[in-house]
């Protein structure tokens, strides 16, 4: 069987689950969770598709460290939760497949509205966004400060004005990914989705769900912006 939750997990979570249930025999448990999958998702398409807001400019810088190259999502992968959350993913059209380096200059001269950098627990003790299971906020929180003060990064008006954030990477190659997109609309869009609660999404499915719960800290905003 082939199952996708890091190519297209946007299309695909929902039959991989299914899938999943099916070969295991954990049929119900698997429509459980597509039904919160499909409930949440489409909440957040609906009220992005009734106001149909501007869509601002978001760089996800994927595996961000210092120094590194400005690799972003394509259409695919994370960069098609930016767009279903209501942002515009500037590696979209620019990239091809799911994920490729962006120049210094495009990024510089296109100044996104947003930055996310995406990072993981394989970054503790270097120069990249630490965060993931078992990490503590204080932990996330200080290693996207420190991302932020990266010479070319800290250039963005995104980044200058406090509109700066880690997510975990994983979350691309997760059916937890539905967390992610509440945390990325929350972040695109905080005037639509200023009573939408991730943590509150991830603690259900934790409760429900997991045998081993993920705890830990899987998105952080720089200070000004928590």
């Amino acid at each position: 069987m082939f199952i996708d939750f890091r190519s297209d997990p946007f299309k695909n979570t929902v039959p991989s689950i299914a899938l999943l249930g099916a070969v295991t025999g954990n049929v119900e448990t698997a429509n459980a969770f597509v039904a919160l999958y499909n409930s949440h998702r489409d909440a957040i398409l609906a009220r992005i598709a009734e106001t149909a807001p501007q869509r601002p400019t978001v760089f996800m810088h994927m595996q961000a460290r210092n120094g590194d190259e400005l690799m972003a999502p394509g259409a695919a992968n994370l960069g098609t939760f930016i767009e279903a959350a209501g942002g515009d993913n500037i590696g979209a059209g620019i990239v091809p497949g799911m994920f490729g380096a962006l120049s210094t200059e495009y990024v510089l001269s296109l100044d996104p509205d947003i930055y996310i950098g995406t990072g993981g627990t394989h970054f503790a003790g270097g120069d990249g966004v630490v965060v993931g299971p078992d990490v503590s906020f204080e932990t996330a929180e200080q290693s996207l400060q420190a991302l932020a003060a990266d010479p070319i990064i800290s250039e963005l008006s995104a980044v200058r004005a406090g509109n700066a954030h880690g997510l975990w990477h994983n979350f691309h190659n997760s059916p937890l990914n539905i967390v992610a997109l509440e945390v990325l609309a929350s972040w695109i869009h905080p005037e639509l989705f200023g009573d939408m609660d991730p943590q509150a999404t991830l603690d259900e499915i934790n409760s429900t769900f997991f045998a081993v719960p993920f705890i830990g800290t899987a998105w952080v905003s720089l200070p000004s912006q928590r």
